[in-house]
């Protein structure tokens, strides 16, 4: 059986070549699988949540280690 998509839109707030911290206005469980979607090049990529910061205004803090991520996922150099 195939899970049912759950779209929400975050922002994030640093990135690197191997994932990010984002702010996202839903707790996802530490170790669930989620897709991310680069909004500016539609670049998509698997990714794994693993940390949960707080809870703020805008949302939950997460930590996303990206999987085998594209070299453009996020449009710049490193």
């Amino acid at each position: 059986m195939r899970a049912e998509a759950c779209v929400r839109k975050g922002h994030t707030v640093d990135i690197g070549t191997k994932g990010c911290l984002a702010v996202v206005p839903q707790g996802f469980a530490v170790g669930q699988k989620l897709r991310l979607v680069n909004l500016i090049n539609q670049i998509s990529c698997e990714a794994v949540l693993i940390w949960r910061g707080h809870e703020g205004r805008a949302g939950w803090e997460l930590g996303l280690e990206l999987q085998e991520p594209s070299p453009d996922f996020w449009g710049l150099d490193f």
